[in-house]
C-alpha cells in the first residue's frame, strides 16, 4: 500500500509521529517510531500528545461527503 510506504519514509525521516486518517472506515492510525501501530476506531478526539502540545482534533466533528 502506497500510503504506509509513505508514512514508513516520514518514520525514517524523522517525523515522530505520522496519524493517517480514514474517515470513511472512522479509523485514525497512530504511527509512533519503534513502537506497533495503534488503530484508533471512531475516536472522539485524538491529542497531538507530546508532539503537538494543546493539539486536539476533534474527530467527531470531521464532516465526510460520499459521492
Amino acid at each position: 500500500m502506497d500510503s504506509l510506504r509513505k508514512i514508513g519514509e516520514y518514520l525514517d525521516n524523522g517525523m515522530r509521529s505520522p496519524n493517517p486518517i480514514a474517515p470513511i472506515l472512522q479509523t485514525v492510525e497512530i504511527d509512533r517510531p519503534q513502537q506497533s501501530v495503534e488503530v484508533l476506531q471512531r475516536p472522539t478526539n485524538v491529542s497531538g500528545e507530546d508532539i503537538l502540545l494543546g493539539f486536539l482534533l476533534q474527530y467527531d466533528r470531521l464532516s465526510i461527503e460520499q459521492n
